[in-house]
């Protein structure tokens, strides 16, 4: 984990998916300090016609309507910078790869708590990272020192 699914129309120049989803799985990874490893990446199409923004469809997918859609799951372990971080290098990774304005992007995040994963034949658990403590009632973390929650 991080799982990342990107979903948009079909892309009208010459787009390599198997490509793409291996060129975002590194950036992303570089630019996040995230082994390359525990990346998964898929890039899946909607049937042209098949989605519709303010009542209209498209074929193919344009540079600026049509939002390309993109899902992001993570372990709870990130506070809100550096999940700042995060949407916004996979957001300009995404724009970059499918040729498309920065703001034709859209992406949806999700975190889940240790022990809320199967994963490799067993339940995944993970410890908080040095100085962030998790809230054993909400399950939200926040910085030694700190009153107010992070992600």
């Amino acid at each position: 984990m991080p799982i990342i699914d990107i979903h948009s129309l079909p892309i009208e120049h010459d787009f390599d998916a198997p490509a793409a989803v291996v060129a975002i799985s590194r950036e992303f990874a570089e630019r996040n300090r995230i082994e390359l490893e525990h990346i998964s990446v898929t890039w899946q199409f909607y049937a042209p016609g098949h989605y519709a923004v303010g009542g209209e469809t498209s074929q193919l997918q344009p540079s600026a309507s049509h939002p390309i859609r993109v899902s992001l799951l993570t372990p709870d372990l990130f506070d809100d910078q550096q999940l700042g971080k995060m949407l916004t290098s996979l957001a300009e990774c995404v724009a970059h790869e499918a040729k498309v304005d920065l703001h034709n992007v859209f992406i949806d995040y999700r975190s889940v708590q240790s022990g809320h994963v199967f994963d490799n034949g067993k339940i995944a658990r993970w410890s908080s990272p040095p100085g962030v403590e998790r809230n054993r009632v909400t399950g939200r973390t926040s910085r030694l020192g700190d009153r107010s929650p992070a992600r």
